[in-house]
């Protein structure tokens, strides 16, 4: 609960911020306008609690119901021989560093009434080392990493590979390369 109220207060701060200035939400996310008034949405933006990655380069995408399930396979590979029945909801976590416990708990907190929707995880930036945290294996979910194939980064990390795995979990390493797809297919209960 504490989390879904860490994000009302953002999301009110936002709307208050806006109202004060006479944006309406249909403004402030056209394009035009937005590059007219790029200075006063970034202030109004800095006045949210939280980083900048934790408010921006998160996101749950699902249904927040157990009614809802969802297959992940790879058809190119596997086809439907492995496939995982899961929970509806991914959280997708773009760059966002949930190294450490203060960002774990950012990350948490906002979450958290939506963690237990969630079957598929978008590792953060890449399997990078510094950017992981091992308390995201413990959500019941398929880890996805999204990397270049060759990167000169070496992104994913062998150690997170490794992590995960040691969790009984497994990587799916998604790259520009066909065969790494991941599909998802939702069923309704």
């Amino acid at each position: 609960m504490r989390g879904q109220m860490s994000r009302n207060l953002q999301i009110g701060i936002i709307k208050e911020e806006l109202k004060k200035e006479k944006i309406s939400l249909s403004d402030a996310i056209d394009e035009n306008f937005f590059k007219k008034n790029k200075e006063k949405l970034n202030a109004i933006y800095k006045k949210v609690p939280g980083d900048f990655n934790t408010n921006s380069m998160t996101l749950f995408s699902g249904a927040c119901t157990d009614n809802v399930r969802q297959y992940i396979y790879n058809p190119e590979l596997y086809g439907y021989i492995h496939c995982y029945y899961k929970k509806s909801g991914c959280l997708f976590m773009g760059d966002y560093d949930a190294s450490g416990k203060e960002k774990w708990k950012q990350l948490e907190e906002a979450y958290e009434p939506y963690l237990k929707y969630i079957g598929c995880v978008q590792i953060p930036h890449h399997g990078s080392r510094r950017s992981f945290n091992s308390k995201l294996l413990n959500i019941d979910a398929e880890f996805v990493i999204s990397v270049g194939y060759k990167n000169r980064y070496h992104h994913p990390s062998a150690e997170v590979v490794k992590e995960i795995v040691l969790h009984k979990k497994w990587p799916w390493i998604v790259t520009e390369i066909p065969k790494s797809i991941v599909g998802a297919e939702v069923e309704l209960g």
